[in-house]
């Protein structure tokens, strides 16, 4: 028989992540992209120009290597998820 493991608020309550910056150079060509799937007749964003509503999730992505990811294809320690063993990640919806 395996031994209870303590609760979750014992693993919370000393972790404290530290901030995270990140810089992206912002190339057009993610936002055409999006443009052409969406078939609208011109990019909806040119070098230089703002970013579209919702266009910030085309940048900062990160690009872990396969060794790098648990089973559920999520980083295996993210900066901003508790360090409680076996945790499940769920998104459950979202709204902008």
């Amino acid at each position: 028989m395996q031994p209870t493991p303590p609760p979750p608020s014992s693993y919370v309550e000393s972790w404290t992540p530290g901030p995270v910056s990140d810089e992206d150079p912002l190339p057009a060509g993610p936002v055409a992209a999006l443009s052409a799937v969406l078939n609208l007749p011109d990019t909806v964003a040119k070098t230089g120009d703002p970013l579209p509503p919702l266009g910030h999730w085309l940048y900062f992505l990160p690009w872990p290597a396969q060794r790098e990811l648990g089973n559920d294809g999520y980083p295996l320690n993210g900066h901003f998820l508790p360090p409680v063993p076996h945790r499940q990640r769920m998104w459950a919806g979202g709204r902008c």
